[in-house]
């Protein structure tokens, strides 16, 4: 099995490089690229395990078609997508889908490794003593729809009078999306949430 590394900056892809292969994937295995069109035809391969990219080498409603279309043409590879700005306010990972999961840059090497130990051993059929956490993001109807009007820049009386439900209720429903999120900060939530859609069609998300 292959792990794919597209990215555009040598120092972070031949760091990230050395994590897989202490967390136990073989170097010959890693393949570091830097466009899109390199990433398609080794997908087509079908063994690559892991696809690791970057949000900054897409920039074009075309290169997110053409990600959109390799996480859904690939549903065995596990998609690891790194959020182009960095928050100290958010140094974890949440899987969206279970073949896409939304990490921070700054995130710890040792939660790479787990996911990445994780995802080998569960190919394997072997035991995992310290399993990674692949709960999907996921939100209730009311929490959806708050969430929604909260982007289009209603202040929470607003909501609370939008969908006829008491403030402190509006208010512990966004405390709860923070949560869900691994975010303490709005704006990451709401930077999260607009990754995930550009990646792919998430119900419980829109």
């Amino acid at each position: 099995m292959s792990y794919i590394i597209l990215n555009k900056c040598d120092y972070f892809s031949h760091g990230l490089k050395s994590v897989i292969n202490e967390a136990g994937g073989k170097k010959k295995d890693i393949h570091l690229l830097d466009n899109l069109p390199n990433c398609d035809r080794l997908l087509q391969q079908g063994s690559t395990q892991i696809a690791f990219i970057c949000e900054s080498v897409y920039n074009t409603e075309n290169d997110r078609e053409e990600i959109k279309k390799l996480i859904a043409m690939n549903p065995e590879t596990l998609f690891i997508i790194f959020m182009r700005v960095v928050h100290s306010s958010f140094e974890d990972y949440i899987y969206i889908k279970p073949n896409v999961v939304i990490m921070a840059q700054n995130v710890s090497i040792g939660t790479v490794k787990n996911l990445v130990t994780t995802n080998r051993l569960k190919q394997a059929a072997q035991p995992i003593s310290y399993p990674a956490d692949e709960t999907p993001l996921s939100f209730s109807k009311r929490e959806s729809e708050i969430l929604s009007l909260w982007m289009k820049e209603r202040s929470s009386v607003e909501i609370s009078e939008h969908i006829n439900i008491k403030l402190k209720t509006v208010l512990s429903h966004k405390n709860n999306l923070k949560k869900k999120s691994k975010s303490k900060r709005t704006k990451v939530l709401f930077q999260i949430i607009n990754l995930a859609k550009s990646l792919t069609h998430v119900p419980h998300l829109s």
